[in-house]
């Protein structure tokens, strides 16, 4: 067979009819270099579309993990929050004590300015060298005019059973938020009346309270009750400066039977 030959004629209607001639060799090269470019092309395809379902899976991981990262970073944020806020409430007495020593010094620094004024040259005099230094000293913190969070209100909160927050959520408007929730009676039986109150907590755990007309706020329930309100951020308090809301409700009777204070990335919505 290696010597024979194969002929291969190629004709048209409107030209001339032509011949060609083959060795089997050649003929037999043709047919497995086709057969070699079907199993290359095969196995092309096979190994782009695994590598292509590892991206697609590697791409997946990456995008798990940097979704896992940004809520470590807001949980992070938040930590650190907590801690500003504590250490802020455990100087708070230390600020109080050093403003009320400041004033006990100038308190005397002022009875010994009327004596000097009554005594003599020579007393004045001797009165000045024998001054001491406390005497001319300033407050150096000033307290701040606003009621903090207690660190068990921020770490743990009080709920004595009577009542239940769901469904908390926040939104951002122009030049405050929307919230809206739902407050539900827990007792077995009877009618739960009371007030809510609202209030943001800046990131060093101040309390700012914020206008919400108190007839949206106040409630007679046997079961549940949605409020929804909106209020302006307070004055001298910016968005970005705020840790969470504190939300507070009291009976009838006026005692306070729930307080949680809420981190705002936990509650705000787009």
């Amino acid at each position: 067979m290696g010597g024979k030959k194969y002929s291969v004629i190629l004709m048209r209607d409107d030209d001339h009819v032509r011949r060609y001639r083959m060795s089997s060799i050649w003929f037999r090269f043709a047919i497995y270099s086709f057969i070699f470019l079907i199993l290359l092309s095969a196995g092309g395809i096979y190994l782009g579309l695994k590598y292509w379902n590892k991206y697609l899976d590697v791409s997946a991981t990456n995008q798990a993990l940097q979704e896992e990262i940004q809520t470590q970073d807001v949980e992070l944020e938040r930590l650190r929050n907590m801690e500003r806020m504590v250490m802020e409430h455990q100087t708070l007495p230390d600020n109080a004590t050093a403003e009320d020593n400041a004033t006990g010094v100038n308190a005397t620094a002022a009875v010994r300015a009327t004596e000097q004024a009554n005594a003599t040259p020579t007393e004045t005099v001797a009165t000045e060298a024998n001054a001491t230094p406390e005497a001319n000293a300033t407050p150096t913190a000033a307290v701040s005019p606003y009621e903090h969070v207690t660190p068990v209100e921020l770490m743990q909160g009080l709920d004595k059973g009577e009542t239940a927050i769901n469904e908390l959520n926040l939104k951002e408007t122009g030049d405050g938020y929307a919230i809206h929730f739902l407050i539900r009676n827990e007792k077995d039986r009877g009618v739960l009346s009371g007030m809510v109150s609202l209030a943001l907590v800046d990131q060093e755990g101040a309390i700012r309270p914020i206008d919400a007309p108190k007839e949206a706020l106040d409630f007679t329930i046997q079961r549940f009750k949605t409020i929804n309100v909106t209020f302006k951020t307070p004055d001298g308090l910016e968005k970005d400066k705020t840790y969470g809301l504190l939300v507070k409700v009291t009976n009838k009777a006026g005692e306070l039977v729930f307080s949680k204070v809420y981190p705002l990335p936990d509650i705000l919505s787009s």
